[in-house]
């Protein structure tokens, strides 16, 4: 994995940390460290947790290294400190993000995606409560759990109502963002 390309930035972080204002260790971090994460975290964060623990805890001490942060300092205060997510959390957001281009921004996406995420109601027949969420595929395996259309629609109907009816992409991806930001305290995770 690319942990490798990221590891090397540990010395690296402590020599400049000292030099540069904090506006530039911020784009020092995420022009050589966030980049790598960021790309196919749709995918490769899919995995167990137990797979991920290691490079969550590598850019967990870049962060600390990069922005003069101890080790008891809470994961919640470090990554708002860069305005970010943990990996498990940035990998919901983007899967979410997904979701909210499928259901206002089709004109951005291949056609495939038009009825990727179907409304509750065109599926069910009655009339319920939570009608204007999105419709499950039920699915036994753990495996099938994790595919982005299932994961999808499960992330989106546990948003509350206010943040899945934000059309606005700006809005809705700082929205969601301290969301599941405050959800990560709650959890404890």
């Amino acid at each position: 994995m690319f942990i490798k390309k990221l590891i090397k930035f540990c010395g690296i972080f402590y020599k400049i940390r000292d030099l540069l204002p904090f506006q530039c260790l911020k784009m020092v971090y995420f022009s050589f460290v966030y980049c790598h994460i960021l790309y196919g975290v749709e995918i490769y964060a899919n995995t167990c947790s137990t797979y991920l623990n290691s490079l969550s805890i590598l850019n967990n001490k870049l962060i600390r290294i990069l922005f003069h942060k101890n080790k008891q300092t809470h994961i919640k205060d470090l990554y708002k400190i860069i305005d970010s997510l943990p990996i498990t959390k940035l990998h919901d957001f983007r899967i979410l993000k997904f979701v909210h281009d499928c259901k206002f921004n089709q004109n951005c996406l291949p056609e495939i995606f038009t009825d990727y995420f179907l409304p509750s109601n065109l599926v069910c027949k009655y009339s319920s409560r939570r009608q204007n969420d999105l419709y499950v595929n039920q699915c036994s395996t753990n495996f099938g759990k994790k595919c982005s259309k299932i994961k999808g629609c499960i992330l989106w109907n546990n948003l509350p109502n206010n943040v899945k009816s934000l059309s606005n992409n700006f809005s809705f991806c700082r929205t969601v963002k301290s969301y599941l930001l405050d959800k990560e305290t709650e959890t404890g995770v």
